[in-house]
């Protein structure tokens, strides 16, 4: 219960607070006959019999000192996040790295770097060396930085670990004391008042895309404010800065509870609590919220799915379901090969809604 509570202070009423970074380095077990060719000094053997022990060493490896050389967990693990802390994608990493850690019994750290959009994070990881001890945990804004301009490299710049839990759906809400009480509401008015309705995005993320494409469909046009992280969007929203906004239903859902804001409609499919915009007929007005875990190019392929199986067993945890139910989520998890295909399905799809909004930079 302390661990849920924690998480819904974090995630909903945004109170969580940095995490210390650090960072490690994989270290390697030393095999037997390297031992041996260590302790072998001068006096017993020469150059050439040193050599020789050290090519056996290499040759006759065994399975298990090739497993301990892919024991990623014996150092610190850094899962990078290029938000801001107290946002919807920081609580539900924060959840893989309890879940990680209880699990390995090894440190994990969450660092929060969201200074250039993200763009220090993600170089930050790019550049890391391929050990997995250095992971970046993003979801579908990070390509949406690429055809935006604000980001050169994509995500097979990286190497693609794992699709993990979905976050939930977004939601399209207004203050409280809106005049638009649905989201027909605000698109007619969207309509008969073009550019004169102040969207708050996060510049270079997933809300631009969201919005886009309800400009797309609707053939409407917006006045975007870049609000910044999900907790200033909400406050800039209920201190009338901003007429509209995309935030995690979760979140939502807290804010509308204390009379705060009002939801126009859930982004995406289907939906509990509110009416989404397919329902609405805006087909195209949806959004994948999975959580991505990419690491540094050029990583092993033993080590990967390693760390991919880590997580294997998180939707059979109980307690690490429960925190992410109560974070508006859905528990998931992909080996590595779905994992890719999915990321290769998600750029496709936000290619398209680029190439509709004409904001195709690449």
């Amino acid at each position: 219960m302390k661990k849920i509570m924690s998480y819904l202070l974090t995630g909903l009423l945004c109170l969580g607070l940095l995490s210390g970074c650090s960072s490690s380095s994989s270290t390697s077990d030393t095999t037997e006959a390297e031992t041996t060719a260590v302790e072998t000094t001068a006096e017993e053997s020469t150059a050439a019999e040193t050599e020789a022990v050290a090519e056996t060493s290499a040759d006759d490896e065994s399975d298990e000192a090739v497993e301990a050389s892919y024991d990623w967990a014996e150092g610190n693990v850094s899962i990078y996040v290029p938000y801001s802390a107290g946002g919807m994608s920081d609580s539900h990493t924060r959840v893989l790295a309890d879940y990680l850690q209880d699990r390995m019994d090894v440190a994990v750290s969450v660092v929060n770097q969201d200074s250039g959009s993200g763009v220090t994070a993600y170089e930050t990881v790019r550049n890391a060396d391929p050990d997995g001890l250095t992971l970046l945990s993003v979801h579908a804004g990070f390509m949406c930085s690429y055809y935006l301009g604000n980001y050169d490299y994509t995500y097979e710049d990286f190497t693609v670990i794992a699709f993990l839990q979905n976050q939930g759906n977004n939601v399209f809400a207004v203050p409280a004391d809106s005049p638009y009480d649905t989201l027909e509401d605000l698109v007619e008015a969207a309509k008969e008042n073009p550019g004169g309705i102040k969207a708050g995005i996060t510049s270079g993320a997933s809300t631009q895309f969201i919005f886009g494409a309800l400009q797309d469909e609707a053939d409407i046009t917006f006045e975007y404010v870049d609000g910044g992280s999900e907790s200033e969007k909400l406050t800039s929203l209920m201190g009338g800065y901003l007429d509209v906004t995309v935030v995690s239903k979760a979140a939502a859902l807290e804010y509308e509870t204390a009379g705060e804001i009002k939801v126009l409609a859930a982004i995406g499919e289907s939906d509990d609590n509110y009416v989404t915009t397919v329902e609405l007929g805006y087909e195209s007005v949806i959004w994948d919220t999975g959580l991505i875990l990419l690491g540094p190019p050029n990583m092993d392929e033993e080590l990967v799915e390693e760390i991919n199986a880590s997580f294997a067993g998180i939707v059979d945890d109980e307690e690490t379901v429960e925190l992410i139910t109560n974070l508006g989520g859905t528990a998931e998890w992909m080996n590595v090969e779905d994992s890719y295909a999915r990321m290769v399905e998600r750029e496709s799809g936000i290619h398209e809604i680029a190439d509709a909004l004409g904001i195709n930079v690449r």
